[in-house]
């Protein structure tokens, strides 16, 4: 989460802002670097966000329930970048006491997408779960009518559980500052209440579920080779075997091969889990390992909002915002119609513009 980038910018100067405006006039050093990493991240975000979404659009198989998923996900990741991040941009460009954006509205915004991008990811790695632990079971939970109303269900919960701070857990800071502190602007029991749901309640499911995928999918991986192969095997065998003349030993034979022929779509079957779960795999990963530092960084705010070295933080506060924009690389990475589809919705735009600009 980005709730810290002041911190990263400005780490010991939060008193003295108000009276050092002529001073402070230039971006410094540390603030570029925020600034650059922030510009990078909303391009980046909205173009492979933006990919993400177009491809469910003009393809309909990756509409399917849990691609859903894959495009709820961007749709928040996109609100991180067109929206929130550049809320944060004003920060560094303030050079008075007050922040330009009021505080409850940049945290309120954070909050949404940060939290719906966080809950998309658990339920992409509970839909993984689910369809690996009760295969049979799976389309009852996920299917075209029951993802969208989650999808939904949980959009509500974030909007309402973001606007709490408008209804009595935001307080008025003991100093007026220009940045928007998480420790400053919200109750100490709301950001408990916040970091032990979206944060470490959905950490705890993110790792049990994942810890499950790896030994499952690799169990199930093993045992659907252990069918393939031999299938195949024999089937390649077959067509070795002399040619027989009798009329029946020719039917014995078409019988033969049609008995291999299910072997195709456990191929197929087989190829579409490990897709899938790598896929998941991935998103959690790179979710886990982006994220972490700048949640136990604002976890320790709550109680000692300096005690984080600038340095660090400022790396923390890159990593958070670098999660918004790659996993659209990462459904390309491990999933080639993903890509197919990139390429065919730029050839689309490619041939708008030049129809406009003829």
């Amino acid at each position: 989460m980005s709730t810290q980038l002041s911190r990263a910018t400005t780490n010991n100067t939060i008193t003295s802002t108000a009276n050092a405006e002529g001073s402070d006039s230039d971006v410094s050093g540390g603030e570029m670097f925020t600034l650059a990493v922030m510009v990078l991240v909303i391009l980046a975000s909205l173009f492979g966000n933006s990919l993400v979404i177009g491809a469910a659009y003009i393809r309909e198989s990756l509409r399917s329930p849990s691609n859903m998923l894959l495009v709820n996900l961007a749709l928040a990741d996109l609100g991180q970048g067109i929206i929130a991040i550049p809320l944060r941009m004003t920060e560094i460009f303030n050079r008075g006491s007050k922040p330009l954006v009021p505080c409850l509205l940049v945290l309120y915004i954070t909050i949404l997408f940060f939290g719906v991008s966080m809950i998309t990811v658990a339920l992409i790695s509970v839909d993984r779960f689910v369809a690996i632990r009760w295969p049979f079971l799976y389309g009852n939970y996920f299917n075209h009518k029951s993802v969208p109303i989650i999808i939904i269900l949980a959009w509500i919960f974030m909007v309402i559980f973001s606007c709490i701070p408008y209804l009595g857990a935001g307080i008025e800071p003991e100093m007026s500052t220009k940045f928007c502190f998480y420790s400053q602007y919200l109750s100490k029991a709301y950001l408990i209440t916040m970091f032990s749901l979206v944060n470490i309640m959905i950490s705890v499911i993110l790792l049990i579920t994942n810890m499950y995928l790896l030994k499952e999918t690799l169990r199930h991986i093993l045992k659907i080779k252990s069918q393939v192969m031999p299938m195949a095997w024999n089937g390649y065998s077959q067509t070795r075997e002399p040619t027989l003349t009798t009329n029946n030993t020719r039917s014995f034979e078409n019988k033969k091969k049609q008995s291999f022929e299910p072997s195709n779509s456990t191929k197929a079957r087989y190829h579409r889990e490990v897709k899938a779960t790598r896929v998941t795999i991935a998103i959690v990963g790179f979710t886990i390992v982006l994220t972490t530092p700048i949640m136990v960084i604002d976890l320790v705010s709550i109680w000692c909002p300096l005690c984080s070295p600038s340095i660090i933080t400022r790396i923390a506060v890159a990593m958070a915002y670098a999660n918004s924009c790659v996993n659209p690389w990462i459904f390309a990475r491990f999933n080639s119609l993903y890509w197919e589809t990139y390429l065919e919705l730029l050839k689309r735009v490619r041939n708008v513009l030049r129809c406009k600009w003829k």
